[in-house]
């Protein structure tokens, strides 16, 4: 059985494609998802599907990688006032150089500089 989105626990869109963190968890993605709001991830259907049960492998953590898959929803953007800075740098980092996420970059970068500017 697959996993649930890993995004969002309302989500309805069937998931097709099973992303494991670097700690072990596994969450459920939209292939046609990643496509849309990522550089990083091939053109649904432009691949073999995966045979059941495959697993993608991925270097982030489950927390890191539950805020990428929020991104890749057509819903609000999740709150990050509650990161510490290493974990808003690291997800920066992941969303704009690993990713492509120019938009999640951007909602990375407004509260970052937000942090900066409270701390000074």
């Amino acid at each position: 059985m697959s996993p649930n989105c890993g995004a969002s626990e309302n989500c309805s869109l069937t998931v097709d494609v099973i992303l494991q963190s670097s700690d072990g968890e596994q969450l459920g993605a939209h292939s046609k998802n990643l496509e849309l709001f990522t550089d990083a991830f091939p053109v649904a259907g432009s691949t073999l599907p995966p045979h059941d049960g495959e697993v993608v492998k991925l270097s982030e953590s489950a927390e890191i990688l539950r805020l990428v898959l929020s991104y890749t929803h057509n819903t609000p953007p999740p709150n990050l006032s509650s990161l510490d800075l290493d974990t808003l740098l690291l997800l920066g980092e992941v969303v704009i150089k690993k990713y492509g996420m120019y938009l999640a970059g951007e909602c990375v970068n407004k509260e970052v500089k937000y942090v900066f500017h409270t701390s000074s």
